[in-house]
């Protein structure tokens, strides 16, 4: 539970521990920049990474000492108006899970998985706080390419 209810204040406080986080992807729109890793953990939503295939890893390396206990991510969105003048929003990715690194073996470790359309923004809380040196989003499915504004791994 992130502590969102109808009718009252949304919460405050918490640490976004990922804002700067050095990232990678397995695969970049293009190599103009405007598109890569480093977007999506730069702190804005005026920004955004985006991938050429549909289906992507996006890494990124949180401070192993700083813990966290929600994740938000806020993909991008396709957009359009009906013929009735209704407007649509269609989401990208439908088939992912946020994964953490195990240091001890070499392998990751789903967090949360999820089959489903992730929607304008997913908040996923843990039931504990975590800490990790590497954490994946792993994108197995997406009807177009797949693009985030922005993942914050929140200390809350």
């Amino acid at each position: 539970m992130i502590g969102i209810e109808h009718g009252k204040p949304l919460p405050k406080g918490g640490e976004i521990i990922s804002v700067g986080a050095k990232a990678e992807a397995t695969s970049v729109w293009d190599d103009t920049g405007d598109w890569d890793a480093s977007k999506a953990t730069d702190g804005g939503m005026q920004t955004r990474w985006a991938s050429r295939d549909t289906v992507a890893q996006l890494v990124f390396y949180p401070d192993p000492e700083k813990k966290f206990n929600v994740v938000n991510i806020y993909e991008y969105c396709d957009s359009y108006r009906d013929a009735n003048n209704r407007f649509h929003r269609t989401n990208r990715i439908t088939d992912y899970s946020l994964d953490i690194f195990n240091e001890a073996d070499g392998s990751w470790t789903p967090i949360y998985v999820s089959t489903s359309a992730m929607g304008d923004c997913k908040s996923i809380s843990l039931p504990e706080p975590i800490s990790a040196s590497r954490v994946r989003l792993n994108i197995r499915s997406a009807v177009e390419s797949p693009s985030i504004y922005e993942i914050q791994l929140i200390n809350r």
